[in-house]
């Protein structure tokens, strides 16, 4: 297959969309396919991505004022369409809900070639309107007609989670979705572990990590009073924030006024490449999250790769991806109190932790993307038949 992949998401950009996109294409252009990557140019200086069967192909943009590191493909249907006929693309996919987004859309009517979506952020949710000060039940309306003028419009959609596909259902997309996973390479995660020490010594206590952007929609201020109980009855254990945003000050704020500066590395961002290659993530105990906007968070599935039980709520595709009992606890959003005594079954009671770190190991699985990309390419060639029909 020649794929058109149209990322308003993408590299030097750091986060799940990017992350899940670049594994994507690499599983794909693995497996013997052109892959063409449309993505915004950036003036900054970064590595660009380089493997066998993949060309990027960056576009003229501008930043865009109400998020930070996004930016503005700019390029006009024409060019697109040239593009597209010169490298013979048989099958388009769109990341975001952008400009390029549109011009996915444009350029599949045109051409007749399929075009598929994959939802990956809930833009319409209180927590990232906040970020823009938009917090109002009407913009959270529009904001679902303004998602749903992509979806609609489009030949396929894919989700990564399966409450993602109900949400979508429920808020008006009438295109037909499947879901297929972001998948994890296990392998890749297992071989960046470090061998347990076998020193007598006395053991420390448990490691906490959280990894995402320190941001209204990530709950972080929740984590903290959570993890504020858990030290008053378990004071060895520590807490890694890994991550920047736009609320990293009032954040490392909270930390000083708890009196918490002993117990939290606020570490701020780490370069993805060095972050997963450092083992920083093997070398914690259990991952930790409050956030309620997740769809399916690579950050859960990278450390569920790496055998950590998680502690989350009940809120959009978080339950989807951590089984209450069985790999790690669900609890109650916005509840410091439930959250807190979650994390303590796993600190203080050790069968209960290795029981939870065995379904761990066990359920991830299912995500590895091994087979996950075989999904793709069976999606993505039945698009491509039907559309000869």
């Amino acid at each position: 297959m020649n794929i058109a992949l149209f990322c308003d998401i993408f590299t030097p950009q750091v986060n799940g969309v990017v992350t899940a996109t670049v594994a994507m294409a690499k599983g794909l252009a693995d497996g013997g396919h052109k892959v063409h990557i449309i993505a915004p140019r950036f003036k900054s200086n970064f590595k660009e991505l380089k493997h066998k069967n993949i060309i990027v192909h960056r576009i003229f943009s501008v930043p865009a004022l109400f998020y930070e590191e996004f930016r503005f493909a700019l390029i006009s249907t024409r060019s697109l369409i040239k593009l597209i006929k010169k490298f013979n693309i048989q099958v388009i996919h769109y990341n975001g809900t952008q400009f390029l987004a549109r011009q996915a859309i444009k350029v599949g009517k045109k051409q007749n070639i399929p075009v598929v979506g994959t939802f990956h952020t809930f833009f319409a949710d209180p927590e990232y309107l906040k970020q823009i000060k938009l917090d109002f039940k009407f913009m959270e309306k529009a904001t679902w007609k303004f998602l749903n003028s992509f979806f609609n419009n489009t030949d396929f959609v894919t989700s990564p989670a399966p409450s993602t596909r109900d949400a979508m259902l429920k808020m008006g997309c009438k295109t037909p979705i499947k879901v297929i996973s972001n998948g994890i390479d296990i392998n890749f995660f297992k071989k960046k572990a470090k061998p347990k020490s076998k020193s007598n010594s006395k053991p420390k206590g448990k490691t906490l990590l959280f990894i995402g952007r320190v941001a209204y929609e990530k709950s972080v201020d929740v984590l903290i009073e959570s993890f504020k109980l858990v030290v008053q009855k378990a004071p060895d254990t520590k807490l890694l924030i890994v991550g920047s945003g736009p609320q990293f000050d009032l954040i490392k704020k909270q930390i000083i006024d708890l009196k918490l500066e002993k117990s939290v590395n606020l570490v701020g961002r780490i370069p993805y490449d060095k972050l997963v290659n450092s083992g920083m993530i093997n070398d914690a105990d259990i991952f930790v999250t409050a956030s309620k906007t997740e769809n399916q968070p690579l950050t859960i599935l990278e450390s569920q790769a790496c055998g950590l039980p998680c502690v989350g709520v009940n809120k959009r595709g978080v339950p989807d991806l951590i089984i209450n009992g069985e790999n790690g606890f669900i609890v109650k959003a916005d509840s410091p109190k439930l959250f807190a005594d979650a994390i303590l079954k796993l600190v203080q009671d050790g069968v209960v932790f290795n029981k939870m770190k065995k379904g761990t190991n066990k359920l991830v699985k299912q995500h590895d993307l091994k087979n996950v990309i075989p999904v793709w390419e069976k999606t993505l060639n039945d698009l491509i038949k039907n559309s000869k029909k």
